[in-house]
């Protein structure tokens, strides 16, 4: 058989083919139209019940054909609106509300009540139970009130198909309603009738409003089990402060004077400390009392009595030669104070003996006026002297003294002789006036002038305009004899100034 034989078969089945699509694209696209026009033509309207919001369409003409479509099956005491045979309108809310079970526990029964109330109060209400005032009501096992709303949340056993609730599925909400009990409460001469839910003592009064302080008394005791028609009884203490021991104790107490508030705190008074009020000032509120701490010290203080220096002289001892017969030693003089103390405070001291503990010794020096001439080798030959000494040399002339020329007393010494070479000025009480003396790197001079600067152990050589020779340097001296009268002479010397 050739190909050309078939090609008349081929072509037939095609277009049969092409025809079947054709009839089945067809008829998808009406059923499509039919659907789209059959939604379009549905009534849109939501349905709340409860809490729970669901949005649907449908064809049925009525609430109640509404309902029964999607299984919602309506208690005895659902609540329902519009009614059942309302006709629906395109974007009605439908509205069931199921009511709520609460389970009541109030004087000594337990029972299940269904209610739409919102509140407690109207809950009791509808079950005939009364809340007078002092009773407590539980909602959950926390405190509400007739005002208090019952719990919102809600349990549907509906999850994954819209309006289906199961109102055995409601969560039950349990409420528990504890009586009062009376009792009066005596305070400070005030009495007062109260009804409480309290089981002891202490809660009563704390809910009550009634402060407790430590120190007051309260019988029965505050963790004793409250009963119907109890009487408690209050015994106020008093609020007082104490000063103490640089401490302030804020306290209460029942005691009546100063003296119980004290031993109350542990605190004594011992030897002469006192307190303000005294211990048997009655108290009363507020009070501060102020407990003084006194001391006394007996305190010895002193001063040093200087001794005295006596000079007695010794013939057998040389001048310039001196010894200590006796040393002297400071004395002492004391007084005894007793000083009171207010904490630690001096608030008097008193003086109640003054005495000289040690009698001041005098220091006795021994001084020599035994004269001892000796001699010495000078430039103008051999010189006997009777006293030795080591001064401070200067040296000047008459235009050095201080004077003008054409002043009257220009170059006139003390004694009245011209100031010329030979001259020595003196301290006339270490050196008498006219005494004789061999200065070495001077000579011979004698004692004629003096001079303000010229004091103790100290000598101004004198010189002439023409042989100034400048002094300034210590030096050992010699006193010639003749040896003056006793009453001239100076027998213990100035010890300055002092050579460095």
């Amino acid at each position: 058989m050739t190909d050309g034989a078939f090609a008349p078969t081929i072509g037939l089945s095609r277009c049969t083919w092409a025809r079947g699509l054709f009839a089945c694209v067809s008829l998808v696209v009406i059923a499509a139209a039919m659907i789209y026009g059959y939604e379009q033509t549905a009534c849109a309207v939501t349905l709340r019940i409860d809490d729970e919001v669901t949005s649907l369409h449908t064809h049925q003409r009525t609430v109640g054909a509404l309902l029964r479509e999607h299984g919602v099956v309506l208690g005895p005491r659902d609540l329902l609106v519009p009614a059942g045979d309302k006709v629906l309108e395109p974007g009605m809310t439908i509205a069931i509300r199921r009511p709520r079970q609460v389970w009541i526990e109030a004087d000594g029964r337990a029972f299940a009540h269904m209610t739409h109330s919102s509140t407690v109060g109207e809950v009791l209400r509808e079950a005939g139970i009364d809340l007078p005032a002092g009773d407590r009501v539980l909602v959950e096992s926390r405190p509400a009130s007739a005002g208090t709303a019952l719990p919102s949340s809600r349990s549907p056993s509906s999850r994954g198909e819209p309006g289906r609730v199961d109102a055995a599925a409601l969560e039950l909400v349990r409420l528990r309603v504890e009586r009062a009990l009376p009792f009066v409460v005596h305070d400070s001469g005030t009495q007062l009738e109260i009804r409480t839910t309290a089981k002891s003592v202490g809660q009563a009064l704390w809910d009550a409003g009634i402060a407790v302080f430590l120190g007051d008394t309260v019988t029965p005791d505050l963790d004793q089990p409250l009963t119907a028609g109890m009487h408690v009884h209050i015994y106020r203490s008093l609020p007082i402060a104490i000063v103490a021991d640089g401490r302030v104790i804020k306290t209460r107490t029942q005691g009546a004077t100063v003296a119980d508030a004290l031993r109350q705190e542990g605190i004594q008074l011992g030897g002469k400390d006192y307190c303000e009020p005294s211990p048997s000032a009655l108290l009363r509120p507020d009070l501060r009392i102020r407990v003084v701490r006194v001391t006394e010290e007996w305190r010895v203080d002193s001063e040093t009595l200087p001794y005295e220096t006596r000079w007695e002289a010794d013939p057998n001892l040389e001048i310039d030669h001196q010894r200590i017969a006796q040393r002297g030693q400071e004395g002492s003089r004391k007084w005894l104070y007793r000083v009171t103390y207010e904490d630690g405070k001096v608030v008097s001291q008193v003086l109640e003996r003054e005495w000289v503990a040690q009698e001041p010794q005098t220091r006795i020096l021994v001084y020599g006026t035994k004269i001892v001439l000796r001699e010495i080798q000078t430039p103008d030959g051999v010189k006997r002297y009777w006293r030795h000494l080591r001064v401070l040399a200067s040296s000047y002339t008459a235009a050095t003294s201080g004077k003008e020329p054409g002043h009257p007393a220009y170059g006139i010494t003390r004694l009245g002789w011209w100031a010329t070479k030979g001259i020595i000025a003196v301290d006339p009480t270490v050196i008498p006036l006219r005494t004789n003396m061999y200065i070495p790197g001077y000579g011979i001079g004698v004692a004629g002038d003096t001079g303000s600067a010229i004091k103790g152990r100290r000598i101004d050589l004198c010189y002439d305009e023409n042989n100034l020779v400048l002094w300034w340097k210590w030096v050992d001296i010699y006193l010639l004899e003749p040896v003056p009268p006793v009453s001239q002479i100076t027998w213990t010397l100035p010890n300055w100034p002092i050579e460095r």
